[in-house]
């Protein structure tokens, strides 16, 4: 995938505060809203990819975060499917 070209990739955690105490995200993610995405759309880079993840059935927050930046213009984003849950169970299964 993109992680092994070495382009820098933004992850963003779009999951709530109890759900980010109770289970930490990716490295390196930063965390937002979808409210805060709307709101700081013009603050997120533009020149690199950004996925962002969350905790919810059918990442119905990353799908909604995803189309506001595609709409303000951004061509390089995406929502993890599977959100965090099918991150963690590829990267178990990598080091088996």
């Amino acid at each position: 995938g993109r992680v092994h070209g070495g382009e820098a990739i933004l992850f963003v955690d779009l999951r709530s505060a109890a759900d980010r105490r109770e289970a930490p995200g990716i490295a390196g993610s930063i965390a937002l809203t979808v409210e805060e995405v709307a709101e700081q759309a013009a603050t997120l880079p533009k020149d690199k990819p950004i996925v962002f993840y969350c905790a919810c059935p059918e990442d119905a927050s990353s799908a909604h975060a995803t189309l506001l930046l595609r709409r303000s213009g951004f061509e390089t984003v995406w929502a993890l499917q599977g959100g965090l849950t099918a991150w963690q169970e590829a990267g178990e299964d990598r080091n088996k």
